[in-house]
């Protein structure tokens, strides 16, 4: 193994397979940013994750097969979207699927914080749906999405960002998403009592509804994002297909055209590079946050490469890459000491230029204040398909690099806890959780001929790809699936399938696309979106 660093310096290396708890410890490296494992324990076809020092690597024994169950969502939608964007949301269900997770949903009351209690029963509603639905099949990786106005949690007093002078006051409660994600940990509404007179939002009040902690009171059960264009008067609907002015309308607009962005990018439509960008905007002394996670992401991510993570803004470069690490003096609407402003995104030609972003910046945790910058870094058309502040500390992306979705990202940092770091209440991913960093485009049209003995299934090739291996062929009883493999341990080389053995009360089919992804962590079997096709439908 090898990683980047700023210089080389003692590091600590310990070990441990993906999905265990307990690290394995190997020793020391000194004045040197490379590490070999000889160990007779490693096991081929085995993922492993290497922790050096603070920075994690994913390392893969051989190459890691082929995932098609990834686990389970739950969508839930605020009540006054439900109807407003049900082709969306449909079109989004059809890719989870498309991807291997099971899917439920649930319609919610929206945001509301005018009175504690109605506030208070509508967080606690969500949670308790939620409740229900990681109770009907614990074992699984279970991911939430709430879509919309979806009501907020708030935690804390303590301001991360250091903002706690009369007149420049950020203490008190911030959103807080990762308490729908936590289902054993003790959350009080107690102790801390404290009345923002700049931001309202942030007044926290004993039984007000918002949380006292300014930690994670344990490690989490799911991964929790949320998609989300509600608070954002500054975002105009000029750039949307029917210009809405309302801004109900302009919200409702900004959440079809990201489920659209979302749907182009699983199907390989919208392009990155592979690598990753980085600026700082902030004094060399405090790059601590900038190198605990762009640098040491970068390097589990693309490599230990000068080309892997490259010292440009992800606002002016040219080409789109997969991962932009910005940071800067922010305000609740900038960032950059003023440079870059959400009002900004309203001109055609501004934006980040990557599919995922991490800000490091005051204020960029509290991402529900008006016209807020870091979440208004979703609104545009082909990117920025997730944001995440790292004003909390370090994010862990490594499993991203064998194929992982963002979600284990997400839960692999909350459980920094159990190492004796405190992980802040303000950790939260705004946009798709489900969503990988390498995409394997789909094949063309799935097109079918049935009979009472025998289906033959066709499909055109589509988008080529890279080291491809054929295609896999799956069938279900349920559109919503779940889909299990007909077509044998070996990919499908031709494109047409005969199954001789169908189904009646099976007749939903849907192909995958199957190709070995090379990454600094190893090869794995990567899949893509499915093509679907149903007898007689």
């Amino acid at each position: 193994m090898s990683w980047a660093a700023t210089k080389a310096q003692p590091e600590h290396v310990r070990r441990r397979a993906f999905g265990e708890k307990i690290w394995s410890e190997l020793g020391f490296v000194v004045s040197t940013n490379r590490f070999v494992d000889r160990s007779p324990a490693l096991v081929e076809g085995q993922a492993y994750e290497y922790l050096v020092g603070r920075k994690r690597i994913g390392v893969m024994i051989g190459m890691r097969p082929a995932v098609e169950d990834r686990g389970r969502v739950l969508l839930v939608i605020a009540r006054d979207a439900v109807g407003k964007i049900e082709d969306s949301v449909a079109q989004f269900t059809s890719d989870l699927v498309g991807d291997g997770w099971r899917v439920e949903s649930v319609s919610v009351p929206e945001h509301d914080m005018r009175r504690r209690a109605r506030y208070r029963s509508r967080v606690m509603g969500v949670k308790s749906a939620i409740e229900a639905f990681h109770r009907r099949a614990p074992e699984k990786q279970n991911v939430v999405i709430l879509i919309g106005n979806v009501p907020i949690p708030y935690s804390g007093f303590r301001a991360e960002d250091g903002h706690q002078k009369v007149g420049d006051d950020h203490r008190g409660a911030w959103p807080c998403d990762a308490f729908y994600g936590d289902m054993d940990g003790r959350w009080t509404d107690e102790s801390v009592n404290h009345i923002n007179l700049l931001n309202r939002s942030n007044t926290n009040r004993p039984r007000d509804g918002k949380f006292d902690q300014d930690y994670l009171p344990s490690s989490l059960e799911l991964a929790v994002s949320r998609i989300d264009f509600s608070n954002l008067p500054g975002i105009n609907g000029k750039s949307l297909p029917d210009r809405p002015i309302s801004l109900n309308g302009i919200e409702m607009g900004l959440l079809r055209r990201y489920f659209e962005k979302n749907h182009r990018y699983r199907s390989g439509e919208v392009a990155f590079a592979d690598r990753g960008v980085f600026k700082s905007y902030l004094p060399r002394g405090l790059w601590k946050n900038m190198d605990r996670n762009a640098f040491r992401n970068s390097a589990a991510l693309f490599g230990s490469d000068a080309q892997g993570v490259l010292e440009e803004d992800c606002f002016l470069i040219s080409t789109p890459v997969k991962w932009g690490f910005i940071a800067g003096y922010g305000g609740r609407q900038s960032l950059g000491s003023g440079r870059y402003q959400t009002q900004l995104l309203n001109e055609p030609e501004f934006g980040p230029k990557a599919a995922f972003l991490m800000l490091y910046s005051s204020w960029s945790g509290d991402w529900n204040l008006k016209d807020s910058f870091t979440k208004s870094m979703l609104v545009k058309p082909e990117t920025g398909l997730a944001v995440m502040s790292s004003i909390h500390g370090q994010w862990m992306l490594a499993s991203m690099a064998l194929g992982d979705p963002l979600a284990s990202a997400y839960l692999e940092t909350a459980e920094e806890r159990e190492r004796g770091r405190p992980v802040a209440r303000s950790m939260s991913i705004l946009g798709d959780a489900t969503l990988r960093m390498d995409v394997v485009p789909p094949v063309g049209l799935l097109s079918g001929v049935a009979t009472d003995d025998w289906v033959q299934l066709t499909w055109s090739s589509g988008v080529a790809a890279e080291n491809e291996l054929g295609c896999y062929v799956y069938r279900s009883a349920s559109s919503d699936g779940p889909y299990r493999r007909i077509s044998g341990e070996s990919p499908v080389v031709d494109r047409i399938y005969v199954d001789r053995e169908p189904r009646i009360n099976e007749r939903y089919y849907m192909t995958r696309r199957a190709a070995v992804q090379t990454t600094p962590a190893g090869r794995y079997v990567n899949l893509s979106q499915g093509r679907f096709w149903s007898r007689g439908g």
